[in-house]
């Protein structure tokens, strides 16, 4: 547990975005397909049939009962870096964060064996970009004026500069294991403690 907590890294944290009590929001969008698959959290080298907590469900279980959750997974990870988003995916991302006050935006690259797979062994890139059909969605909620903590899972280094200048917050989590999701809502939990004394 302490290694996996020491992985994570807080790249970004304007205002103390992260040490603010989730009682200053009412409504918390997440966003990314990673969001509620366990399997992103695990590298290449992993049993498939691992059981793995996930970022959404967990965040779920640490937040207080009187906060309200959405999620849209928007545009799945793809290897086309250039591929955007459609515009189904974009209307229901706009009509969420119209409500929401609170954006969570997990993305980055899966791991493991496939045709999907984008970073491990044998996974050659052109660009060390996230994927075009992860970009996007962050800029249209850059448009509401709202914050938005970015959750970066990969297993090496990625160019990010350009969402770094619409997220408030960032944490970069790489690939922090079966428990990975518990530890890093711990993690959070340790920063507001911190911040309160």
């Amino acid at each position: 547990m302490r290694a996996t907590q020491s992985c994570i890294t807080l790249l970004k944290n304007e205002g103390d975005i992260l040490q603010t009590s989730p009682e200053k929001y009412s409504h918390v969008m997440v966003t990314g397909s990673m969001a509620k698959d366990g399997r992103a959290l695990l590298g290449d080298y992993c049993l498939e049939n691992t059981a793995v907590l996930n970022i959404f469900s967990e965040i779920v279980k640490y937040a207080n009962s009187d906060l309200k959750f959405s999620f849209s997974p928007g545009p799945g990870i793809d290897t086309d870096i250039n591929k955007g988003e459609s515009d189904s995916e974009t209307a229901q991302i706009s009509k969420l964060a119209e409500e929401a006050d609170l954006f969570l935006c997990v993305v980055g690259e899966s791991s493991g064996f496939g045709l999907e797979t984008l970073s491990g062994a044998g996974c050659d890139r052109a660009s060390i970009e996230l994927p075009g059909a992860q970009r996007e969605p962050i800029r249209i909620l850059a448009s509401y004026g709202k914050p938005i903590v970015l959750i970066v899972l990969a297993g090496w280094a990625l160019a990010i500069a350009q969402e770094s200048k619409f997220a408030d917050a960032m944490l970069y989590c790489y690939y922090l294991g079966e428990v990975g999701a518990a530890v890093k809502n711990r993690a959070l939990k340790l920063l507001e403690e911190m911040e309160s004394h």
